[in-house]
C-alpha cells in the first residue's frame, strides 16, 4: 500500500507495486499484441502522483524481469541532462514530450510510460496514424490528494465549502469577513492533516473523491481515443482496503447520496452518461478481488 506511507517506505511501497506489475502485465500485454485487432494497442500507462514515484516503479518492474528498454518513464526537463551522463537503464522521456511514445524513444522499444497524472490527464494523445488509442491500460497508480498538490484546486475546494457556509443578510461586507474567516479555518482543517486522506474531513474527502472522479475520466479517455474499448486501473491497495470509510467504493457511496439527496443526478446524467453511472460510481458496488480491474464504459 502507497497511500499513506512517506519517504523510504513509500519507495519501497512504489518498488513492491512495480513488481507486481512487472509479473502480471507482460503476458497481458502479450496477449492483446498478438491479435491483430488489438495489436495496435500493446501498451500500458502507469500515472502516479509524483515524477519519483517513476524510478522506483521501474525499478520493481525490472526486478520482476521487465526488460528495462521497455520502460519509459517522464522526468523533467532539469533532470535529464543529469539521466544522459549516468543512463538509469530504463528509458527517460522529457515530460513534455510524452506524445513521442511509444514509437519516437527508446528506438521504438517501449511498452509501458510512467508519468504522473498531471501530465497526462488532459491533452496527452498516445495515438495511431488513425486515431486510434494505443493503449490497452490506463492505471491510477495511488490515491491523488488534488488539495495538496495543485494550488487552484486547494482554492477552489476552499472557497466552494465555505460558501456553502453562507448566510445572507443585510450586511454583505460582515458575511463577507465571516466568509473569510471560515475559510481560513478549512483551509488550516486541511494543512493540519499533513497530507493524509484519512485524516481529511467528511466534507473535504467527499470534494477530494469528486475531483478524482474529474481526473479518471480524464485518464480513462487516454485509452478510448478513435472508440476503441480501453481500461482503467487503480492499483494502489489504499482504494479498496484502507479504513472502511476511507474506501473509494464507500466514499463514491456517499457521493452519490449527497449528489442524489441535492437532485444532482439528473444533470450529471445527462452531461456524462454511463461513464459517470456505470464506469466509476459502479465501483460502489461489491465486486470479487478479480474485478477491481474495473472496465471502462463500453470496455471489454
Amino acid at each position: 500500500m502507497v497511500s499513506g506511507t512517506d519517504g523510504v517506505n513509500r519507495e519501497r511501497a512504489y518498488t513492491a507495486m512495480g513488481r507486481s506489475v512487472g509479473k502480471d502485465y507482460p503476458a497481458q500485454l502479450d496477449a492483446v499484441a498478438a491479435d491483430p485487432a488489438t495489436a495496435h494497442r500493446a501498451y500500458a500507462l502507469l500515472a502516479p502522483t509524483a515524477y519519483d514515484a517513476g524510478p522506483a516503479l521501474a525499478r520493481g518492474m525490472i526486478e520482476a524481469g521487465v526488460a528495462a528498454s521497455e520502460i519509459c518513464v517522464a522526468v523533467q526537463p532539469q533532470k535529464m541532462a543529469s539521466l544522459e551522463r549516468m543512463p538509469p537503464g530504463w528509458v527517460p522521456i522529457l515530460s513534455n514530450r510524452l506524445e513521442q511514445f511509444p514509437h519516437a524513444v527508446g528506438h521504438g522499444r517501449c511498452r509501458y510510460l510512467i508519468a504522473p497524472m498531471a501530465r497526462v490527464e488532459r491533452g496527452l494523445n498516445i495515438v495511431d496514424r488513425d486515431g486510434r488509442s494505443l493503449l490497452h491500460v490506463a492505471c491510477l497508480v495511488n490515491r491523488p490528494i488534488p488539495v495538496m498538490e495543485d494550488p487552484p484546486v486547494l482554492l477552489s475546494l476552499v472557497n466552494s465549502l465555505a460558501y456553502r457556509r453562507r448566510r445572507p443578510g443585510p450586511e454583505p461586507a460582515a458575511e463577507l469577513e465571516r466568509l473569510r474567516i471560515v475559510a481560513g479555518q478549512i483551509f488550516d482543517d486541511i494543512r493540519s492533516g499533513q497530507g493524509y486522506f484519512k485524516s481529511l474531513g467528511e466534507d473535504v474527502k467527499l470534494a477530494v473523491v469528486a475531483e478524482i472522479l474529474t481526473r479518471l475520466i480524464q485518464l480513462g479517455g487516454r485509452t478510448r481515443r478513435g472508440g476503441d474499448p480501453g481500461r482503467l486501473r487503480l492499483l494502489d491497495a489504499a482504494f479498496t482496503q484502507t479504513a472502511a470509510d476511507s474506501t473509494l467504493p464507500a466514499l463514491l457511496e456517499q457521493l452519490r447520496g449527497k449528489w442524489q439527496a441535492e437532485d444532482h443526478m439528473p444533470l450529471i446524467d445527462a452531461v456524462y452518461r454511463t461513464t459517470m453511472t456505470e464506469a466509476l460510481l459502479g465501483l460502489t458496488e461489491p465486486s470479487p478481488p478479480d474485478m477491481r480491474k474495473r472496465r471502462w464504459a463500453n470496455g471489454e
